[in-house]
C-alpha cells in the first residue's frame, strides 16, 4: 500500500476523471449515499494530512502535544495524535479581533 503522495508522483493520470488505483480492495472505501463529494474530498485530504503530520512528529503514548492554528487540518493532527497515544493535547487558535 502506499500513500496518496506515491499516487501523485509515481502514477500519471490522478487527477483523471477514471484511475486505475493499485490493490483497490486495500486502498479504497465505499462512499455512503449520504456523504457528498466534497465531504469525501475534506476527508481524504485534511484528514491524509493531519494524521501524516502526527506520523511525521513521532508522537509515543504519553507524549504531549500542543497544535497551533486549529483549522481542518489542525483538528486531524490532534485527532491523529490522540490516535497515536497523546495525553494531554492542546491547540491554539488566533484570537478574532472585532471592531
Amino acid at each position: 500500500m502506499g500513500t496518496g503522495m506515491s499516487f501523485v508522483t509515481f502514477k500519471h493520470g490522478v487527477f483523471a476523471e477514471q484511475f486505475h488505483v493499485n490493490q483497490a480492495d486495500a486502498n479504497l472505501a465505499h462512499l455512503p449515499e449520504h456523504v457528498s463529494l466534497e465531504q469525501a474530498v475534506m476527508i481524504s485530504d485534511m484528514m491524509a494530512t493531519g494524521f501524516y503530520a502526527a506520523e511525521l512528529a513521532e508522537i509515543k503514548p504519553g507524549d504531549t502535544v500542543a497544535c497551533f492554528g486549529i483549522g481542518p487540518v489542525g483538528l486531524m493532527s490532534l485527532a491523529g495524535a490522540q490516535i497515536r497515544g497523546c495525553f494531554p493535547s492542546y491547540c491554539c487558535r488566533k484570537p478574532s479581533i472585532s471592531y
